[in-house]
């Protein structure tokens, strides 16, 4: 999933922030403060790559689980599905 540096910085603003408003009536007015406190664009754009590479391990990380939670539930339907037919027959 790709995310902009908008994006990315909402949600570490979000993380940095927990409560929505605290400097405006959004969390968007959050992510405008804070990256009124970074000092520059390059600043931002290395927070951003940091962002980025934290989602890409928790994707990479998340991508074995998924797929072992997606056979568990086919053997699961495939079960359920054995034990209809032995049931009716």
């Amino acid at each position: 999933m790709w995310l902009t540096n908008w994006d990315r910085l909402l949600n570490f603003a979000q993380r940095k922030f927990p409560k929505p408003g605290r400097y405006g009536p959004s969390l968007e007015g959050d992510a405008v403060q804070l990256v009124k406190l970074l000092r520059n664009e390059s600043e931002m754009a290395r927070i951003a790559d940091e962002l980025f590479k934290i989602d890409c391990a928790y994707e990479a990380a998340a991508a074995p689980l998924l797929e072992k939670l997606k056979k568990a539930s086919k053997d699961r339907s495939d079960a359920e599905a054995r034990l209809l037919d032995t049931i009716k027959c």
